[in-house]
């Protein structure tokens, strides 16, 4: 990962530049997850999507 990268997704979440630098990195991946179901959702898996994939990886 890019110090770029960690910068801007650091402010994006709302942290200043001395907290991006001094997060750990599992903590901002872990804020960073939030963060993109926040904005982009989640979609939630119906019974019906696990039998599909019950059935897509059965052999």
């Amino acid at each position: 990962m890019s110090p770029a990268w960690y910068q801007y997704y650091g402010l994006a979440l709302g942290l200043s530049y001395e907290e991006t630098q001094a997060i750990r990195y599992g903590e901002l991946l872990d804020l960073i997850a939030c963060y993109q179901i926040k904005r982009e959702g989640a979609k939630t898996k119906t019974r019906r999507d696990d039998i599909l994939d019950a059935i897509m990886t059965w052999r």
